[in-house]
């Protein structure tokens, strides 16, 4: 099993086999990629006398997380992978310095959903995260060794650790394209930023092509000397290989020649 650097996470989004939405690219780093919190966040409850309550304030648009309060978050991005896929959940230094407690979960091979991260504030102080905006959460990728058999059993999302949520929310945590993956596909083929990491990957693509179609002439000119030692080796009209010598070297040297203006313009 090995993790997947930002270069791996880019070629799987191309292929499909990842798929993040909404996806920023300011978020991918070096080997994981930062999720940012959504407006559903629930306090759970103290004890058995107390209520679950939403720590959204619509009134300052964030999420408030008292002290010594667990709240329950819902990352603002839902994720794909396939069954060769991995990954684990892991805390961000910025949140924890701010007294946090640390996150360590798993993300199974063919999840598709929304994810719910549990946070504590061991600070004597309110936290404060603003929905969209702020990352909470670094999600690592990673490959499987053997593909997975075994679908993942919890609900995308995790609903049935949540309250009852509202209208508004429902509507938003049921939208089609977080339960299929082609609705996934589609909606983040048309994010700029995945569209971007599509033209740089052609480009790159054609940069190659242009690379490897600069040595077929010369793997052309070493065939015919080839055949021009193998006709004097076996003595078959060595006038002709004389020539055919000639006229490949001569054309090897246009070629050089042609080669390095081009390289040099």
């Amino acid at each position: 099993m090995s993790t997947l650097s930002d270069v791996d996470i880019k070629s799987e989004i191309l292929k499909g086999n990842i798929l993040i939405y909404p996806f920023q690219k300011e978020n991918l780093k070096g080997a994981s990629y930062n999720l940012t919190v959504s407006k559903i966040a629930y306090k759970i409850p103290a004890n058995a006398n107390d209520t679950w309550e939403s720590a959204y304030n619509p009134d300052e648009q964030k999420i408030i997380i008292p002290s010594n309060s667990t709240v329950l978050i819902v990352t603002n991005e839902t994720v794909y992978v396939n069954e060769k896929i991995s990954g684990t959940y892991h805390s961000k230094v910025k949140q924890v310095s701010k007294g946090l407690g640390h996150i360590s979960t798993t993300l199974d091979p063919t999840y598709l959903g929304v994810s719910v991260i549990a946070l504590h504030n061991h600070n004597p102080q309110n936290i404060e995260l603003e929905p969209e905006k702020d990352t909470f959460v670094s999600l690592v990728f990673r490959y499987v060794k053997t593909p997975s058999s075994v679908h993942h059993d919890n609900r995308p999302g995790r609903p049935d650790i949540l309250p009852e949520l509202t209208k508004n929310e429902k509507d938003w945590f049921y939208e089609g394209f977080r339960k299929k993956r082609e609705l996934l596909e589609e909606k983040m083929n048309e994010l700029s930023d995945v569209q971007e990491l599509r033209e740089k990957a052609n480009e790159q693509q054609e940069k190659k092509k242009k690379q490897w179609s600069w040595g077929i002439p010369y793997v052309i000119y070493v065939l015919i000397f080839l055949t021009t030692v193998l006709f004097h080796i076996f003595d078959i009209n060595d006038e002709l290989a004389n020539k055919a010598q000639i006229a490949c070297f001569s054309a090897l040297m246009v070629q050089v020649s042609t080669d390095l203006q081009r390289r040099n313009k």
